[in-house]
């Protein structure tokens, strides 16, 4: 599928485009991201790619009705890239003060801080909160 014309994002979103529906999660996404914005794909795609993974691996968690991934990845006209995600979780979260702490039994833990530090490298940064049994992640990066 096309959903931009970014090609490593593109190549990125089919990618968990299709894991996403071998495991019965509805993904409602809007993207509209250009080739090019002054930030790196290799940058662009470690953050989405981060909160791809673990919101697929946050909805495995719970019944195959309930799995849905929203996501919008936008840039404004006053030269901010917006990526906006949420997506149900199983209610169990780890947290040091107010720092989400990995739950992944046998992963490396260090996708959020891997977003926040990449955002903060252009100058933007990454926010991440949760309500009830749903997870937001809001990145704001400034591009030229």
């Amino acid at each position: 599928m096309h959903f931009c014309d970014n090609t490593a994002v593109n190549a990125l979103l089919n990618f968990h485009m299709q894991t996403a529906s071998a495991r019965d999660i509805e993904l409602n996404w809007e993207i509209d991201l250009p080739e090019k914005l002054g930030i790196s794909d290799i940058d662009l795609c470690s953050i989405i790619g981060n909160i791809l993974e673990n919101a697929i691996t946050a909805c495995e968690g719970i019944p195959a009705q309930e799995r849905f991934i929203d996501l919008s990845i936008r840039p404004d006209p006053d030269g901010h890239l917006y990526i906006i995600a949420s997506n149900p979780f199983d209610g169990e979260l780890r947290l040091d003060g107010t720092v989400y702490l990995s739950t992944h039994e046998n992963g490396s833990g260090i996708g959020l801080s891997s977003i926040s530090s990449t955002a903060a490298g252009y100058g933007g940064r990454a926010q991440f909160r949760h309500q009830e049994h749903e997870f937001y992640t809001d990145v704001v990066i400034p591009y030229t």
